[in-house]
């Protein structure tokens, strides 16, 4: 027991010794003095673009996993199958809430297709209203000083 403790110590005192010695190697005072071949040495991390997604959260790496053994729909099947049987065993419990959450949901979803237009419209239309008004008296203003 004690030399494993005595090992996990001395790692920890090497990853220190090397953090130290690779900020001392980047510091501006002794970046000044290195040579070409040591700054070259020195890699810069490079931003990675995300990784592309289905459905909103799920990895492509994820499906492409499946294409070997399943086909195009293995991870969909997978997917589907695996949600049914934690709602079956009851490891996923779907309370009152949830259906009254997914109702009103659904709720949601048809007033912003069906209401959606027709609201528009009629806002759209008390908003040129409202401007045909206050742009009333200034095109009036206009008209009398271009007649003078």
């Amino acid at each position: 027991m004690m030399s494993r403790a005595s090992l996990l110590s001395g790692q920890q005192y090497r990853n220190l010794l090397a953090l130290s010695a690779r900020a001392t190697a980047t510091s501006p005072v002794s970046s000044a003095a290195a040579t070409s071949d040591e700054c070259s040495a020195v890699k810069r991390p490079v931003r990675q673009e995300p990784g592309k997604v289905r459905l909103g959260f799920i990895p492509e790496e994820w499906f492409t996993l499946f294409y070997k053994k399943t086909g195009v729909t293995g991870p969909y099947v997978f997917g589907v199958t695996l949600s049914t049987y934690l709602v079956s065993k009851e490891i996923y419990v779907m309370e009152h809430e949830y259906y009254s959450g997914l109702s009103m949901l659904i709720l949601c979803i048809v007033a912003v297709k069906k209401l959606g237009p027709v609201l528009s419209k009629a806002l759209d239309k008390q908003i040129d209203e409202y401007d045909a008004q206050w742009n009333e008296g200034r095109d009036s203003e206009k008209n009398v000083l271009q007649e003078q």
